[in-house]
């Protein structure tokens, strides 16, 4: 289990998250500093943690909104040190995408095409006009979510 031990969101929006320090650092470069073969079962445990993280980021209207392997966080099981868990980090870019007051989800606007080229691992649909196109940030997460799991999947 990961410790979060504080939320909190500004004006806008956007989110700051206090999780537990991850001792073994981000995911994608875990796997290019050790030259790591994830073996299936470990990948889908991974897989599932993620998912959880996004449940719970989701349970409080929050979307990530920058879901990779760099965002991805390793640290040792509390009960087995042998046992390697994930969780999401870097919250930079986190959202509170649901409107509580009209129960409704807030799309957000695309961000400009030129920054599409440097983000690999986001939905097709986050880029284009801010200005008049906008985008369901919960299905840009499941989109980001599948992209970044399938490099270690």
């Amino acid at each position: 289990m990961i410790g979060t031990w504080d939320i909190f969101y500004d004006q806008n929006n956007r989110s700051v998250i206090f999780q537990e320090f991850a001792s073994h650092g981000n995911l994608q470069e875990y796997i290019k500093q050790n030259n790591v073969f994830v073996p299936e079962q470990q990948a889908a445990e991974w897989a599932k943690q993620i998912y959880q993280g996004m449940d719970f980021l989701g349970s409080q209207g929050i979307c990530h909104r920058a879901i990779n392997p760099k965002h991805i966080l390793l640290t040792a099981a509390a009960d087995d040190a042998n046992r390697t868990l994930v969780k999401l980090g870097s919250f930079r870019d986190a959202i509170v995408y649901y409107d509580s007051k009209n129960g409704l989800i807030r799309n957000q606007p695309c961000r400009p095409l030129d920054k599409r080229k440097i983000a690999n691992y986001q939905a097709p649909e986050v880029f284009g006009d801010a200005k008049a196109e906008e985008y369901d940030p919960i299905v840009a997460d499941i989109w980001s979510f599948g992209n970044a799991t399938y490099g270690f999947v």
